[in-house]
């Protein structure tokens, strides 16, 4: 290790078992120096991304966590966990016993909050847990790796949301600015000037869905969901122009009756039918799904112009999952970076709201939470843990 990196850190996360089925236990762990920050070992120079070291304090659960597991997609080793929120202990830019920035294209720090972060902050971000071995969410402390992909949270957020709200925003957000904005994706511009484009966002009661609603209606699209009776006041409150009832309503006939046309869609659900349906109504406009590698989408007309969203594409580097590959996107980070930037505004001015939240406590819980979302007892509202 170079003289110039910072000494590796111990810490507890829960880390995955060479078992069958797999399964998580408590167990200690070291996490990687962190560079020295002067970037002279960094190998994306001095406009690489700067990463940190966290005390965490909550972690929020989503659905790629549990399927990780069950899929047994990462191994023997691994730490799940990609929302994050806690304390930075120490900041860095590159150098160090990792490396974030693989197929990076560099990108610039300049106006961005990534420049101010110091030691103390609270922070909220994004890590994917699974990429590299021992670094994930389900941890006491780990590694941001760019700090451009996070929000720092003041007293004044801080004591209007809360800590575990607040932890629900960075993937969810994300996947859903992308989702909506990335020309990989639905591509509609983000300054609607007044046309009021519609977009469907079918399954408006996720954790993705409640954030697409609102990352639209601020940007003036005029937003059609589907969601069962029980979220359709609260998906309201949160922007959408109308809430359909996917379980008692043909969604596509409804529409095409009422005349309303419709060419985005973005399945926050990406299951066949839901693909289909969402196929139904653009016809041979554009649908994004949440599945990476189009899963679900066989059965989409054959107009349709099918795409699929991964979020991991909001850090500027290759990414692959399986067989599937992600080259790194300046679009997409430049879309990660002003989402980020643009959060805490947004929250301060009541245009963005966080998830509803099921608190658990402690990462001994993850194994009920994981039972919970398999066992389909989720409506409305995200699991995060009290670390």
């Amino acid at each position: 290790m170079s003289s110039n990196n910072s000494a590796s850190s111990s810490t507890r996360a829960l880390v995955q078992l060479a078992t069958t089925p797999p399964s998580l236990a408590l167990q200690p762990l070291t996490l990687p120096a962190l560079g020295s920050g002067s970037g002279s070992s960094s190998s994306a120079g001095a406009n690489g991304p700067r990463a940190a070291r966290l005390a965490l304090s909550h972690v929020a659960q989503n659905p790629t966590d549990v399927q990780s597991l069950d899929s047994n997609a990462f191994g023997e080793g691994t730490v799940l966990g990609c929302d994050v929120l806690g304390i930075v202990e120490e900041v860095s830019q590159g150098g160090g016993e990792i490396d974030f920035t693989a197929g990076s294209a560099g990108g610039s720090h300049a106006g961005d909050v990534a420049h101010q972060v110091q030691k103390g902050d609270l922070l909220a971000g994004l890590i994917w847990g699974g990429e590299h071995k021992g670094l994930g969410g389900y941890s006491h402390h780990t590694i941001l790796p760019d700090t451009r992909i996070a929000f720092r949270i003041d007293e004044e957020l801080e004591a209007r949301f809360g800590r575990a709200a607040l932890s629900t925003l960075p993937l969810a957000a994300a996947t859903a600015e992308l989702a909506l904005f990335s020309s990989s994706c639905l591509g509609i511009p983000q300054d609607d000037d007044g046309k009021k484009t519609p977009v469907l966002i079918w399954g408006g009661s996720s954790s993705v869905g409640s954030y697409a609603i609102q990352l639209a209606a601020l940007r003036g699209l005029q937003v059609y969901t589907t969601a069962s009776p029980a979220h359709h006041e609260r998906l309201r409150s949160l922007g959408a122009h109308e809430v359909l009832d996917y379980r008692s309503q043909d969604v596509p006939a409804l529409l095409k009756e009422r005349g309303v046309s419709i060419k985005h869609a973005f399945d926050c659900i990406g299951s066949t039918p839901t693909s289909q349906a969402c196929s139904q109504v653009v016809g041979d406009g554009t649908i994004c799904t949440v599945r990476p590698g189009l899963g679900g989408t066989e059965k989409c007309l054959k107009e349709t112009r099918k795409t699929d969203v991964l979020v991991w594409t909001v850090f500027l580097t290759d990414h692959a999952y399986g067989p599937l590959k992600w080259p790194a996107s300046e679009e997409d980070h430049s879309l990660g970076v002003q989402l980020f930037e643009n959060i805490p505004q947004w929250l301060k001015e009541g245009k963005l709201v966080p998830n509803q939240v099921k608190l658990l406590q402690g990462l001994e819980s993850v194994k009920e939470g994981f039972q919970m979302h398999r066992d389909g007892k989720l409506s409305g509202e995200k699991i995060v843990y009290a670390i």
